[in-house]
């Protein structure tokens, strides 16, 4: 009789000790967590220099980059259809209008919008005056760097339909979470991804840009924690640990989307039914 209180009384011991001790770990982690973004986010510089990556736009007024980009891009047409590149060897044709496309959305288009204010509700058309919400951001800067598309509609969609618009037909990669860090997500995009610009959908809150260089992933977005726009890497991405899955939908690499932006055909918005 004496003897369960008394083991009572250790179970208890245990589990407040167990207790204690996860939550001093979560602590931690956060802590280490606020650290390494704090760290990452003063570098950036470092890296966005590393991998040649432009975070402050050309003097050129927005506009006129615009319309020197149209011009670039008739101008490279002119020139492939006359090489006849796309019927004698497509597989070059592809990778040069992506390496063309990645250039003038990542170097050109994209760096006019950096420090850009965030709101859920943002919709502007002009870098730097108003505010501009993630959906607007990509459907915006597509169609700026000349993909013909439905800003609005677009924009106004479900994470998961924009992937399957943007996709175009090509497959969606479905890249899952399953630890608490994240480290395989980076980990897959690092060995699964090639080098090029990217549409990633995060189940009904988010979408961004995912840019691979080399070894190393960045995602380009407008986001409510920094209260603009901006670049991070992803591997301390604050919302890496918040989803289980990521919908990767290749551009630069997905002739079925080069194909309708080099064309300028309309890429419909799918709805959801």
């Amino acid at each position: 009789m004496y003897y369960i209180p008394f083991y009572f009384s250790i179970l208890c011991l245990v589990a407040c000790e167990s207790i204690s001790a996860k939550e001093n770990m979560q602590k931690t982690g956060k802590k280490q967590e606020k650290n390494i973004t704090k760290d990452t986010t003063e570098n950036i510089d470092f890296y966005t220099q590393k991998h040649q990556i432009p975070t402050t736009s050309s003097p050129l007024p927005y506009l006129v980059m615009k319309k020197n980009i149209q011009q670039e891009t008739k101008n490279l047409k002119e020139l492939l259809k006359k090489d006849k590149l796309k019927e004698n060897n497509p597989e070059k044709f592809y990778a040069l209008i992506g390496d063309f496309f990645e250039k003038n959305l990542v170097d050109n288009i994209i760096p006019y919008w950096y420090d850009t204010k965030w709101s859920f509700d943002g919709h502007t058309e002009t870098p730097q005056q108003g505010n501009i919400a993630c959906g607007y951001f990509v459907s915006t800067t597509l169609r700026d760097v000349g993909v013909q598309l439905q800003r609005i509609t677009l924009a106004q969609q479900a994470p998961d339909e924009e992937a399957l618009t943007l996709a175009c037909g090509y497959d969606v990669l479905n890249i899952y979470q399953y630890s608490y860090f994240g480290g395989e997500v980076v980990q897959e995009m690092r060995q699964k991804l090639k080098d090029g610009i990217y549409f990633v959908a995060l189940p009904k809150t988010h979408v961004v840009f995912l840019l691979k260089r080399k070894n190393e992933v960045f995602f380009i977005h407008s986001g409510k924690t920094a209260g603009k726009m901006r670049i991070e890497l992803v591997e301390t991405c604050y919302f890496l640990k918040k989803f289980q899955v990521f919908k990767v939908v290749p551009l630069s690499n997905n002739p079925l989307f080069l194909d309708k932006w080099w064309k300028k055909q309309l890429i419909v918005t799918k709805l959801k039914t």
